[in-house]
């Protein structure tokens, strides 16, 4: 469940202009945070910690076909879905 686009659209057009670019620093603020929980939670799994099965091959050879085909997920859904904060 998300916040309408229109919604935030029309609030982002009612502000003054020196309001709009603390909005706008603000939300590329929150980008960044979000993009280092992720990219912490990344550096957080050990590597070579075991090695990888013909499972972990093939799945890890789908994933790469769904990234190809878009098939990806938000910074949102993927917090979500590891419990990150």
């Amino acid at each position: 469940m998300g916040i309408p686009e229109e919604k935030l659209i029309d609030v982002f057009k009612s502000l003054l202009e020196k309001d709009k670019e603390e909005v706008l620093d603000f939300a590329e603020y929150l980008k960044q945070k979000r993009s280092k929980k992720i990219e912490n939670f990344i550096k957080s799994i050990p590597e070579g910690s075991e090695k990888l099965t013909e499972e972990d091959l093939k799945s890890i050879e789908e994933a790469r076909e769904d990234y190809k085909a878009g098939h990806v997920y938000s910074i949102e859904e993927i917090e979500k879905k590891y419990n990150i904060e």
